[in-house]
């Protein structure tokens, strides 16, 4: 562990994949960085967050350490399959224009 860092990015983009095994988990920002910088995700499908940025082969249910255990050897393999573009509603000028819709 390198602890506190003023500029995580270049350890994200650079990481093999990023795993997420979480009970309980809302809309991860770590996890959108990760994708937007390339990073392949990896995640416990809890039951709000992950399954609504990434596809079904990239997430294990909670709780399963096996089946995450496995992922992570696939991902290590063969990172690109987990590679997912982020969703345009992730950005910041398709929220402020669904904002600005929403008070037209």
């Amino acid at each position: 562990f390198i602890g506190l860092t003023s500029n995580p990015y270049p350890y994200i983009k650079n990481a093999t994949a990023m795993v997420i095994s979480s009970d309980y988990e809302g809309l991860n920002i770590a996890m959108l960085e990760a994708i937007f910088l390339g990073t392949p995700v990896i995640s416990t499908a809890c039951p709000s967050g992950p399954p609504e940025v990434l596809p079904s082969k990239n997430l294990v249910p909670v709780g399963d350490t096996e089946a995450l255990a496995q992922k992570m050897i696939e991902v290590i393999g063969r990172p690109e399959i987990f590679a997912v573009a982020l969703d345009e509603k992730f950005y910041p000028d398709y929220a402020a224009a669904k904002y600005l819709e929403l008070i037209d």
